[in-house]
């Protein structure tokens, strides 16, 4: 896949790279799993809209009994079926959690600032905010 062939305004080349970029944020990722490791030892998690996989991952690392990874997007759900069809105990489901139920769990996670929002482009709306705030001082 290149961006040629996909365009990069492709709403799906689009938010491939969103979800992918918050990897490369080693604070965020490691305050995820500093919380993470102390709360889910031989816990029920559901991770919600959880993209990459990454906080379910971090969930099995640490010991979670179970983790189900709540997506929407089918071939977010395609890749995290890859990346954990070695690990039982990883469940990938493709569904939209604001309209399906949720299974139960102890243990609920789910990343609010998240690409759904560059989608939306907060990343314009807070620069058009830092600027009105200037022209106010």
């Amino acid at each position: 896949m290149n961006n040629t062939s996909i365009g990069y305004n492709n709403p799906i080349k689009s938010s491939y790279d969103s979800s992918f970029k918050y990897l490369l944020d080693p604070h965020r990722t490691l305050a995820y799993e500093s919380w993470i490791k102390q709360n889910v030892k031989g816990k029920v998690v559901v991770d919600l809209g959880a993209g990459t996989g990454i906080l379910s991952y971090l969930a099995h690392k640490h010991g979670a009994k179970k983790v189900i990874a709540l997506e929407i997007k089918s071939f977010l759900c395609d890749n995290m079926r890859q990346y954990f069809s070695n690990n039982n105990n990883i469940e990938v489901q493709n569904i939209n959690f604001l309209v399906n139920d949720i299974p139960e769990a102890d243990i609920y996670l789910h990343e609010h600032f998240s690409n759904g929002l560059t989608e939306e482009e907060i990343e314009k709306m807070k620069k058009d905010a830092e600027v009105h705030a200037d022209e106010d001082r």
